[in-house]
């Protein structure tokens, strides 16, 4: 199993596979999802910053 790590001091330029090297946002998290089972969030403000940036609505997209 494959983990995506995220911190408050992380960089969505990252690719979030080890603590060094974690990502900083949810959506950066949601696009490496794919085949991965298991986020590690560092803190709980991390943690709370995540589920804030998750409960925001989506906006939505007019096509032309």
């Amino acid at each position: 199993m494959t983990r995506i790590y995220v911190s408050e001091n992380g960089s969505d330029k990252n690719d979030g596979l080890t603590r060094e090297r974690a990502i900083y946002s949810w959506k950066r998290a949601r696009k490496l999802l794919s085949g991965h089972l298991e986020i590690n969030v560092d803190s709980a403000l991390a943690r709370q910053r995540l589920m804030a940036e998750m409960q925001k609505p989506k906006k939505n997209r007019i096509s032309a």
